[in-house]
């Protein structure tokens, strides 16, 4: 079983193509570096991979820890999201008015195991990521952007997703910042033996990653960036 396996995608917005590829492959524990300019569909891919985007053409075939995803209802693709994944969005999508906490467990609502159990595991998690725990009580809002983002990587990794998706986490950072973001992340999945699919307009980071594909290498989906 692979971590994601792509036989023929399609995708386009109104007439615009923006996706048509082939194939890809990633192994299970395999950590990918995914880049590409700007604008460019790396965001629309990790949707479509997430099940947060449908599939448009009945001819694509994806299928993500063994689970194709064309076949699901959207309830049963947030379910296996929520069980199986974690993701870190770009904006970190934290709900400001909740506190860490609840921004947290919020990632537990669909998931199979004691949710009492992963929540006891939230302190452990806060102090891998360097974050005091007294912050469980504070609004997402009051936080530092620094703060948001690793609260961001708290709740994509508290329940031990088998495929973490991250999408552009760093474009707010300053360089130390970056490294510092980028040696938890790793450490963190590499302990947790989780597959890895990192998408970056900065190749700068491919450096921490086993395999560097390039979208526009594997995409022959027009040439029009949206």
């Amino acid at each position: 079983m692979s971590a994601i396996t792509i036989n023929q995608l399609h995708f386009a917005y109104s007439d615009t193509p923006v996706l048509q590829i082939e194939s890809f492959d990633m192994a299970l524990g395999e950590r990918v570096f995914l880049s590409g300019p700007s604008g460019c569909g790396k965001s629309t891919l990790l949707n479509l991979l997430s099940g947060t985007l449908a599939q448009s053409d009945p001819r694509d075939s994806i299928q993500v820890l063994g689970q194709s995803l064309q076949v699901l209802t959207a309830r049963e693709s947030d379910q296996f999201r929520a069980r199986n994944m974690g993701i870190v969005f770009q904006q970190f999508n934290l709900i400001g008015y909740l506190t860490v906490a609840q921004n947290i467990a919020l990632s537990t609502e669909f998931h199979s195991c004691d949710k009492r159990q992963l929540l006891a595991q939230i302190p452990m998690l806060l102090n891998q990521l360097n974050l005091p725990e007294q912050i469980l009580n504070q609004t997402a809002n009051s936080l530092s952007v620094g703060q948001q983002q690793r609260v961001a990587i708290a709740r994509a990794m508290i329940h031990q997703p088998k495929l973490l998706i991250v999408d552009e986490p760093t474009s707010a950072l300053d360089e130390a910042a970056t490294d510092g973001f980028m040696d938890t992340l790793i450490s963190m999945s590499d302990a947790a033996q989780m597959s890895v699919l990192f998408v970056s307009h900065d190749q700068r980071l491919a450096r921490y990653f086993s395999r560097h594909v390039a979208l526009n290498d594997i995409n022959k989906g027009g040439s029009v960036c949206v």
